[in-house]
């Protein structure tokens, strides 16, 4: 099968593409025909070997697609060949087949085109599933979005919004909140060239917001944190910007806040059940016309590795899907 081919470590740029093995569904697992996959910052790593996820060379990239069903493994069952799914697969998303675990599979309205159900499976599931079961964010709330021009922080945007969320937008530039404007943000922050903690006293009436979705860390997390009202939840995603903060207990005490981890992985391994939820919700909002998922740029499988180093150099914006079917 063709694929976009890691044969040494290192930079995106560096893959080629060529022809892999095309994998076989061992029991549990099923295959998907690949026409779309959404790729991130989490590919960078992958290529680079930096990655807890390790892989074998020769091996292709790419853990979120969406596909239909071509080949099941045994025990697999309540899915039926040629379905349109989206998925979770561990790698090999950047090739015209790959593999993923029955429970990481989620069918799709047949409204929804492939290049959206690639980037809500890459984008979307993390802070629908974050704000749902861990923030359990209600309707009516206010919440801050750090770096929200990123794949998963302007997914974050759309999804707060869909959810019923007031959203405040916060990113490096103008430029930057573009994005999070076009996805729904109600309120945008320049951190660039603003205070931030003066920004979101002044947004909220000094009431402070009730969730901070956090996937930058590094030095925006003070402002940030003291920005969170009472009874607030700060969810931590990740540290794009390098250094991971650390929660001073006292001031989670005294205004009752709370302090999350989160990683889809989780989730993945354990609740099963709520990610399928998630995926069944996200799919719900779609439907309504409450939940877009367009991917910021959809791309040929040649362009994939540089873009992939776009993530890793931080230039990337938005949702970006790899189209793998040749027109």
């Amino acid at each position: 099968m063709r694929a976009l081919i890691c044969s040494e470590y290192g930079d995106g740029a560096n893959t080629t593409i060529g022809e892999l093995p095309t994998p076989k569904p061992e029991a549990s697992y099923v295959q998907i025909k690949v026409h779309s996959t959404g790729i991130g910052y989490v590919d960078a790593l992958m290529v680079r070997n930096k990655h807890q996820n390790k892989h074998e060379l020769p091996f292709a990239a790419g853990m979120a697609v969406a596909g239909t069903i071509s080949a099941l493994g045994a025990g697999v069952a309540d899915i039926a060949l040629g379905t349109r799914v989206m998925a979770l697969a561990y790698d090999g998303g950047l090739a015209e087949y790959a593999l993923a675990p029955q429970g990481e599979v989620f069918p799709i309205p047949a409204t929804m085109e492939f290049t959206s159900a690639a980037s809500i499976a890459s984008g979307y599931l993390t802070p629908h599933a974050a704000l749902r079961w861990d923030a359990q964010i209600q309707p009516g709330e206010t919440m801050l979005v750090l770096g929200a021009s990123g794949t998963v922080g302007s997914a974050a945007v759309e999804v707060g919004k869909a959810m019923g969320a007031r959203v405040i937008a916060a990113a490096s530039t103008e430029a930057k909140l573009d994005i999070a404007r076009a996805k729904g943000a109600d309120e945008t922050i320049c951190y660039g060239t603003t205070d931030l903690y003066a920004a979101v006293q002044e947004l909220s009436n000094k009431k402070g917001v009730d969730v901070v979705y956090d996937p930058v860390g590094g030095d925006l997390y003070e402002a940030a944190f003291k920005g969170l009202g009472w009874g607030g939840r700060y969810v931590v995603i990740g540290f794009a910007g390098g250094a991971i903060p650390q929660f001073a207990a006292n001031r989670l005490l005294v205004k009752n806040r709370k302090a999350l981890g989160f990683v889809l992985m989780y989730y993945r391994r354990f609740r099963q059940d709520l990610l399928q939820r998630s995926a069944q919700e996200l799919s719900e909002l779609f439907l309504q016309g409450k939940l877009r998922a367009q991917p910021s740029a959809v791309i040929s499988l040649a362009q994939a590795g540089p873009a992939i180093d776009d993530f890793y150099c931080r230039r990337a914006v938005g949702n970006t899907v790899v189209d793998l079917i040749e027109r």
